[in-house]
């Protein structure tokens, strides 16, 4: 029988496997000795400590899966079929599933259906013959037909030994094998979860050269549990007590802050003189606390070591396959292709790397959606925008979208042969062809990069020895297999003892650390609380016996998890509990299972009090906020911290919290040097300055920053209201334009012939046309749904405009008549003497027999904004384009009767009239004089107006503007807070207040 050693987890543990191996060899240092643990990260961490006590020359630390596997590695010279791939189980699991006719035929090829079939017979490994027949003998439902889809799946593996086969093949020689033979085999700390584990624990305890290090946490529930565990399979461990060690608990705000936690206590111990390769933070789940610790590690320039948490799947190489892969399904979408072209270093056929971004910028401004639209809509933009470049731009644009379409060729292509490839081997092959072809070389990648690449290759082999199992697969299929096996391996560890470690409770437990912390403890989370899996119901684990523990066993084995570790740590272990979640709003609830492993418990109420109170600061930004609060504590001015002086960016945001906390206008809350913008050489468009009326911190985005957000064409779904009203002003235009230019324009007291009218669908359904090829209009459906509501408000434009020249007995004499532009100034001056040089586009003029003039302006949306212009015509500085228009167009056109102008909502049939009076004319003059005196002046605050709930939460003047997401959440504060009886806002106040 072995020898059984009990021992407080941790260092103590490490010392006694030490121990061990020193008596074995009994003072030869080359002697061998076999030590067995749970997993490969324990086994190099293990090495490690017992290099730093001993030396290892000689000691082999194997997990539990190698050391079958060496077993068994004799036996098998003399069997003439080669042990199976772990991708060729999925094979011929995937291949059972094709053929099963029960309840699992309708999600067969779905993969998540395959991941679980794969679990479960992982979850059954080393399950002997006769326990497992029992299994299928008592199942029913589901678990019957996926127990049968396994037996199937093995029967197909008959050329292959299977893993079950290799397990036997190493227990038989085992029980053979003299003793003595690997030196001293050493267990240490095992906790047999599943059938493998168990049975190879039982065969070890049967021998005489083995050993069993088993650690005890110091509580006694706990180790009760893991006793009754180990006595299961015939390890019987004495009552023997050792001493507890309760942890310490961080209460805090969200998993950020947990890890922040931890490595400010981590980093105070560090710079007392604590090696960091003595110390640990482990989590449950990689998610997110993974990335956020390796995070901060990384801009704090601590090492760091531990297991790569990504996978093969999310390399580079992996990810511009299965892209590929995509694009079979979605076709030549543009999105698709652009995703794949922004997945790596692509290159094209001729070896150049293709420019991504630009290619977006291309395709988006072309309108490319789909595969139908690359060809066409490439050289319809080329053929639109070459026109204004000059020789060489031209070229340059020539040569780019001539590159741009040969990629989308040859890939289209590749695409065709990929869909008639039906073998494993064809398959292999155009992935590697094509790979190859996309990405060339990767001497220039990151070394993990350039070894993901090398695993990658050896999977994509693998794949070729499945014909066997599926002759003639899919691409579906295909690629099933390939995401489950790369999904599998993950990326090469940093190896241990080179820094802090960063890794899973599951590889920490049991090893020695002078200080752990523990984070992402929650109720239901971890410990986890299982419940009942549908394959393996908890009454067919009943039937295995010792062999399979229920479910609720998952809550005993990580309450054991969390005290092997605590118990592990020299210094108190700490564990953190964060109050919420980052992804959503769910409040996290304190495992009350370890309140027994946890002693003084502190609560951080905010990230702030964190950085100020506890711990060490990390990174320098917090050691500068400690610095600060403390320097502010003791009453002095912020200002007279010499930080101020030395570090600019906190300078600056200093500047910046005061200047909007002013109530003056200052640089952060929008005042720009008159010296750049240029006001004498600005020209002006009507809409420009109402822009600025409504807001000036959107004017100065828009029309002098030129900042815009370029549209997705893929992701139109129906005409946009800009496009839809560009859409009726050009159809309205070309109609009236042809009659005025042909001198068909019917009488005042005439109608629209049915002939005109007839015209004017025929123009519309032109325009239409040009607009569904340059893809806004979104699918086909919305087109002929925005088509038959268009059809409807033209037949209305024309009754209405029956009416109108009617009712003032008006004809139209220009449309789209623009001013301003080609060098051709516009000059509106003022009551004061300033004039402004303005430009713009007016949708259409009338006259009358009396020398009246209409100015008029089609607008396709709702009149619910108009319904300030009865009580105040200019509404706020808001609507002055129309009263502008009058003015220019009574002076262009030498009229000299009244001035009408009026805005004619198509959508609507209605239209909403303003005569443009002395009055309103003095009106239009002042408020022009105030607005250029705020744009002048340089100022451009946000005016947001009140919060309003519809369509979203936000303001009232920001509901429809495109920087909405980028100004400051407290624009209204900063506006009411400013005090508006400085001369330099008076102007824009005053329009805004109506005087």
């Amino acid at each position: 029988m072995s020898s059984i050693t009990t021992v407080r987890h941790g260092t103590g543990a490490i010392q006694a496997l030490w121990d061990l191996v020193k008596v074995a060899r009994d003072g030869d240092v080359l002697a061998p000795a076999t030590v067995v643990v749970h997993s490969s990260a324990q086994a190099s961490y293990i090495r490690t400590a017992l290099a730093r006590i001993g030396g290892v020359a000689g000691v082999q630390i194997l997990p539990s899966a190698q050391f079958v596997r060496q077993l068994a590695d004799g036996p098998l010279l003399s069997v003439r079929r080669r042990p199976a791939q772990g991708i060729e189980l999925q094979a011929a699991i995937q291949a059972a599933l094709a053929d099963t006719t029960g309840r699992l035929k309708i999600v067969a090829n779905h993969r998540s259906t395959l991941q679980r079939l794969v679990d479960l017979a992982a979850a059954l490994e080393g399950l002997p013959k006769e326990v497992t027949e029992r299994l299928r003998k008592s199942a029913t439902g589901l678990s019957a037909e996926s127990l049968e889809i396994l037996r199937d799946a093995d029967q197909r593996m008959e050329n292959v030994i299977s893993s079950n086969e290799i397990f036997e093949i190493a227990l038989e020689t085992l029980d053979v094998l003299p003793p003595g033979f690997m030196g001293p085999i050493i267990l240490f700390n095992p906790r047999p979860q599943n059938p493998l584990e168990g049975r190879l624990l039982a065969a070890l305890a049967g021998r005489s050269d083995s050993h069993i290090i088993a650690g005890l946490s110091g509580n006694n529930l706990i180790d009760a549990n893991y006793k009754q565990l180990l006595n299961g399979w015939g390890v019987h461990i004495s009552d023997v007590l050792v001493e507890s060690n309760p942890g310490v608990c961080f209460d805090v705000s969200d998993p950020e802050d947990e890890i922040d936690v931890a490595l400010r206590e981590l980093m105070g111990l560090a710079t007392a003189g604590v090696p960091l390769h003595s110390m640990a933070i482990l989590y449950p789940h990689a998610d997110p606390y993974a990335s956020i610790c390796r995070q901060r590690l990384e801009a704090a320039g601590i090492p760091h070591c531990g297991p790569d948490t990504r996978t093969l799947a999310d390399s580079m190489v992996a990810r511009t396959l299965l892209r590929l892969f995509d694009l079979v399904l979605v076709g030549l979408d543009r999105s698709a292709v652009l995703n794949v072209v922004r997945s790596a270093p692509i290159c094209n056929a001729d070896g150049k790397r293709v420019p991504a971004e630009e290619w977006d910028q291309i395709t988006r401004s072309a309108g490319v959606v789909g595969a139908d639209s690359w060809t066409t809509r490439l050289d319809d933009y080329l053929r639109l925008n070459g026109a204004r470049l000059d020789g060489p731009e031209r070229a340059d644009l020539e040569s780019e979208i001539e590159s741009l379409k040969r990629f989308v060729a040859d890939l289209d292509e590749r695409l065709r042969e990929l869909q008639n490839a039906h073998s494993w081997s064809t398959l292999v092959s155009w992935s590697q062809t094509t790979l190859a072809t996309y990405l060339p070389s990767n001497l220039d990648w990151p070394e993990s990069e350039r070894k993901a690449c090398q695993m990658f290759d050896r999977v994509l082999e693998g794949l070729e020895n499945l014909e066997h199992y599926v002759p003639h697969p899919t691409l579906e299929q295909f690629r099933s297999l390939l995401e489950s096996e790369i999904e599998r391996q993950r990326l090469q560890a940093t190896p241990y003892g080179t820094g802090l470690l960063v890794t899973s409770i599951e590889q920490g437990a049991g090893l020695g650390f002078e200080q752990v912390v523990v984070v992402g403890l929650s109720e239901g989370t971890f410990p986890r609380t299982k419940s009942e899996d549908p394959l393996l119901t908890d009454q067919l684990r009943a039937v295995a016996g010792r062999h399979l523990p229920p479910t609720s066993q998952s809550t005993a084995n990580d309450s054991w998890l969390i005290a092997s570790v605590l118990s592990g740590s020299r210094r108190p272990g700490i564990v953190t509990f964060s109050r919420s979640e980052l992804r959503s709003t769910r409040a996290r609830i304190w495992p009350k299972a370890i309140d027994p492993l946890v002693g003084q418990r502190f609560t951080i109420d905010s990230h702030y009090q964190g950085v100020v109170k506890q711990g060490r600061p990390v990174s320098v930004e917090d050691f500068n906020i400690r610095e600060l609060s403390l320097h502010t504590e003791l009453g002095e001015p912020i200002e007279s911290h010499p930080l101020i002086d030395t570090d600019a960016a906190l300078a600056s945001g200093l500047r910046r919290v005061r200047n909007r906390r002013s109530q003056t206008m200052t640089t952060h809350v929008g005042q720009v040097s008159p010296h750049n913008l240029d006001i004498d050489n600005r020209l002006f468009s009507p809409t420009a300055l109402e822009t600025y009326a409504g807001c000036p911190r959107r004017y100065l985005l828009g029309r002098v920053l030129r900042i815009s957000e370029q549209e997705r064409p893929e992701q139109i779904e129906e005409l946009s209201a800009r496009d839809r009203g560009s859409l009726l002003h050009r159809i309205v235009e070309r109609f009236i334009g042809e009659a005025i230019e042909h001198k068909t324009v019917p009488a005042p007291d005439e109608e629209w012939s049915e002939e005109q009218q007839a015209r004017l669908f025929e123009i519309a359904a032109e325009e239409v046309a040009r607009v569904q090829q340059l893809g806004l209009s979104g699918g086909e459906v919305q087109t002929r749904i925005s088509w038959r509501s268009l059809r409807h408000e033209l037949h209305n434009f024309v009754m209405n405009d029956n009416e109108l020249r009617s009712q003032y007995q008006s004809t139209p004499i220009a449309v789209e008549f623009e001013f301003g532009f080609d060098g051709n100034d516009t000059v509106f001056t003022l009551e004061d003497g300033k004039e402004i040089r303005l430009r713009g586009s007016v949708d259409r003029v009338d006259t009358t027999a009396d020398g009246d003039i209409i100015v008029i302006d089609y607008k396709t949306g709702s009149s619910r904004g108009y319904t300030k212009i009865d009580a105040n015509p200019l509404d706020e500085g808001r609507r002055l384009q129309l009263p502008i228009y009058g003015s220019v167009m009574a002076d262009r056109f030498e009229t000299h009767g009244d001035k009408l102008a009026m805005y004619w909502m198509t959508r609507e049939a209605k239209q909403i009239k303003l005569s443009l009076t002395p009055e309103v004319e003095v009106e239009l003059e002042s408020t022009i004089s105030n607005l250029l005196g705020g744009i002048s002046s340089g100022y451009f605050p946000a005016i947001p107006g009140d919060v309003v709930g519809y369509p979203r939460v936000t303001f009232e003047n920001c509901t429809f503007c495109e920087f909405d997401r980028i100004c400051p959440r407290d624009r209204q504060r900063e506006w009411s807070t400013l005090n508006t009886d400085q001369l330099s806002l008076r102007e824009l106040v005053k329009v805004r207040t109506n005087g």
